[in-house]
């Protein structure tokens, strides 16, 4: 689903439904930022893949995983 508006007013819609936001920028060290696309895609490979293996799931667990810092929905198809 992508979602136009506030995360504010996402997070009353979704009620007590378990969320976790995600900062897409904060999966950038800021110190050592990415020079091109390729070493983007690696980095966003691997941090996000490193934050969502963080995110507690299971049975009756389900979890909606809000991405902020997005722009355009193609900007996360890109480095997919």
């Amino acid at each position: 689903m992508l979602w136009v508006g506030t995360e504010a007013a996402l997070a009353k819609l979704l009620g007590p439904v378990h969320h976790v936001a995600l900062d897409l920028l904060d999966l950038f060290d800021e110190d050592k930022l990415p020079m091109d696309d390729e070493e983007t895609r690696q980095c966003l490979v691997g941090a996000l893949s490193t934050r969502l293996q963080a995110i507690p799931t299971g049975p009756g667990m389900r979890v909606v995983l809000v991405v902020t810092s997005i722009r355009s929905p193609g900007e996360v198809c890109r480095w997919a």
